[in-house]
């Protein structure tokens, strides 16, 4: 889904020694993004004609100035995320090669107790069901020609909100993996005095050793990773709340201008499309408020 949209502009390369994957530049990636921007600009300019309000709706001149500068302020905002994941999509190969480095050393200790994270499967799911939602209400609603162009920055700015989520879930899980086995080696000392009757326990304590410092090693690391992760998607973040905000405070400016306008119909093409636009918007923040305050309470917690 991320490839698709524009927001992965870059490609997994497989180390066959190691068995493990690294991430690299890609043209491919770079070449598709320039052509969504290209595509999306191009169909706008096409389309604009059809973008103008009608000609009976009630203060149609302020209407018209509003309507430009929400579909002006969705170009600016979506075209820019596509530039920033061309233009920083080196820094994200970096966070998700540490995050592979490390994942891998972590699976290396013996001692190691892994917590599977299916909380990824869920926020997947059920943003995907959000969205669906969205674009089949719009293809109801609206005309053909305008649902490309309602729909892309909604849907590429809630994935945002979404892959930043992910990331910040599969660094959470990281640290409670290494907590929970930080927490299993409290247990290490009655094995040691049972394994003491039949050999020497220096070589296991040393083990255990080796083991508490690579878990130590990682552990730092995840802490640089994490600003990492907030250093890159500081930005696009920045860009979506700012999208999302004057959206939708257009989006019920006109609710209010078809109550006025006392047209019915209006109003329920207003009413559908905003309360779809809250969803999707409330439920990306939700999900990204819960993960962030989950990752402060793990800084907090080494701290």
């Amino acid at each position: 889904i991320f490839k698709i949209v524009g927001l992965s502009p870059w490609t997994n390369f497989q180390r066959t020694q190691k068995k493990s994957y690294i991430i690299q530049h890609s043209l491919f990636g770079t070449l598709y993004n320039l052509a969504l921007i290209i595509a999306y600009c191009s169909y706008l300019g096409w389309s604009y004609e059809d973008l103008m309000p009608r000609k009976d709706q009630a203060d149609s001149a302020f209407a018209t100035t509003v309507g430009d500068n929400v579909h002006i302020l969705g170009i600016v905002a979506t075209t820019s995320i596509w530039l920033f994941f061309m233009v920083r999509q080196k820094l994200m190969i970096r966070i998700i090669n540490k995050l592979e480095i490390s994942s891998s050393m972590l699976q290396r200790c013996e001692l190691y107790n892994f917590r599977d994270n299916h909380a990824i499967y869920w926020i997947l799911l059920s943003n995907f069901l959000v969205t669906t939602y969205l674009v089949v209400l719009e293809i109801l609603v609206y005309k053909p020609i305008l649902v490309p162009i309602r729909l892309i920055p909604a849907l590429i700015h809630s994935w945002v909100l979404m892959q930043y989520s992910l990331l910040l879930d599969i660094v959470i899980k990281q640290f409670e993996s290494i907590q929970s086995t930080i927490l299993k080696l409290g247990d290490v000392d009655s094995d040691i005095k049972l394994h003491t009757l039949f050999v020497t326990n220096v070589p296991l304590r040393k083990q255990i050793t080796h083991e508490i410092t690579k878990i130590r090693d990682v552990h730092r690391k995840m802490f640089n990773i994490t600003e990492m992760i907030s250093n890159f998607y500081g930005s696009p973040i920045l860009v979506t709340i700012m999208y999302f905000g004057v959206s939708s405070v257009c989006y019920l400016y006109f609710i209010i201008l078809s109550l006025f306008a006392n047209n019915k119909g209006e109003i329920t093409v207003n009413y559908y499309s905003f309360s779809s636009w809250i969803l999707i918007m409330v439920y990306g923040f939700v999900v990204l408020t819960s993960k962030v305050g989950r990752a402060i309470a793990q800084v907090m917690y080494r701290v």
